[in-house]
């Protein structure tokens, strides 16, 4: 269902038409060409909203995250079509990557005033402790907010990557693939406060999710989806309720005890043969005109909207040191290790070498006795 926000607030809505996306061919694959396929993403378009969670769905290689990265702006070279925006004249992006890239000898609590401080340098300690305790209290993670994050599960790690980006207040939140490798409890606890950032009444969130096979449950939880076929084409974008009405509009039956999604992902990677994929992708064209049509009034490129902040060097400096230091402190056998080492290869270059170090016959010879050496 749609979401109805406040009238005062200022929604936006991101679109693209006719994007494609070829791989950039280098040097040695001109010399020695290799049969890939190149062609990721093949005239697509599409669009989503502030306040609405959007699922991006589709076989493995079907370019999902290709598409998420091209959004944020990580890919540029290669790119056909534009990504704009309406609706707003500046956006910041939050971005998820599928891996949780923490540090895990930081508890909770310091991950996210780490976080707060080298985004927002101008406040104050005190105001950094307040920020990370209301993200640990709005995502749930008030029992482990002293707990190393090497000690947290998978699901908590999840909530600690997005809380690690909504401290920044993003407009857009993209994330890849947030539900893999979690269980059903863990899945629909992340879609919720997916949910509660996107229905936020005083700044609504945009948020687009890469999903691999949800649950009927979380399936029919997001406010729109969009569908990939494994050759990069689009083939649904709406509803999760109107899909199997759509699919049977091309005569393409869903059975009453299967998973829509989990068909509409066997149609996507071809088991049904490419004629329903095409008659897909025709109703899917239907909307291609209204799109292109807002690309070209009242909006921008998104690349041109997002809002760069500056930050001060020496401060960040500081607090990078600080934070690895914290991190040597609490992993002493790494440290020792290090120490370790250094001795050990001390030793072994005077036992190798001895006292012919820095002579003629040593390594490395004197500068003195290089030059004073007699040539034949």
């Amino acid at each position: 269902p749609a979401v109805h926000l406040p009238s005062d607030m200022q929604q936006f809505e991101v679109l693209w038409h006719n994007l494609s996306y070829n791989i950039p061919k280098k040097l040695k694959d001109l010399l020695f060409p290799a049969q890939i396929r190149t062609n990721i993403l093949h005239n697509i378009s599409g669009h989503f909203r502030s306040g609405e969670v959007t699922a991006i769905m589709g076989p493995s290689g079907a370019g999902k995250s290709t598409l998420l990265e091209i959004i944020c702006g990580r890919r540029v070279r290669g790119v056909v079509g534009e990504v704009r925006i309406r609706g707003v004249d500046e956006v910041k992006i939050g971005f998820v990557p599928q891996d949780n890239y923490l540090l895990e000898l930081l508890t909770v609590k310091e991950t996210l005033v780490f976080a707060s401080k080298l985004i927002n340098h101008k406040l104050s300690g005190y105001e950094h402790n307040s920020i990370a305790d209301k993200t640990i209290n709005r995502f749930g993670l008030e029992k482990i907010s002293e707990t190393r994050v090497n000690r947290c599960s998978g699901g908590q790690r999840k909530r600690l990557s997005i809380a690690l980006e909504i401290i920044s207040k993003p407009n857009i939140l993209i994330l890849d693939e947030p539900t893999t490798g979690l269980d059903s409890p863990s899945c629909t606890h992340v879609l919720n406060i997916l949910h509660e950032l996107a229905a936020n009444k005083t700044s609504p969130v945009a948020v687009v999710a890469t999903i691999h096979q949800p649950s009927v449950a979380l399936f029919n939880a997001f406010h729109s989806i969009y569908i990939l076929t494994s050759k990069g084409k689009c083939i649904y974008h709406g509803l999760p309720r109107q899909l199997v009405p759509t699919m049977a509009r091309v005569d393409v039956a869903c059975d009453p005890y299967t998973s829509p999604a989990d068909f509409i992902i066997e149609i996507a990677a071809g088991d049904f043969g490419p004629t329903p994929i095409k008659k897909l992708v025709d109703v899917a064209d239907t909307d291609t005109d209204r799109l292109e049509r807002l690309t070209t009034q009242d909006s921008r490129l998104l690349l041109s909207a997002l809002t760069v902040h500056k930050y001060p060097f020496f401060r960040h400096l500081w607090l990078l040191w600080l934070r690895s230091q914290i991190l040597i402190y609490r992993d002493p056998f790494l440290t020792i290790l290090r120490l370790v080492m250094c001795v050990f290869s001390a030793v072994s270059l005077s036992i190798l070498f001895g006292r012919e170090i820095g002579k003629t016959s040593g390594c490395p010879p004197r500068p003195v006795e290089l030059y004073a050496t007699p040539l034949d």
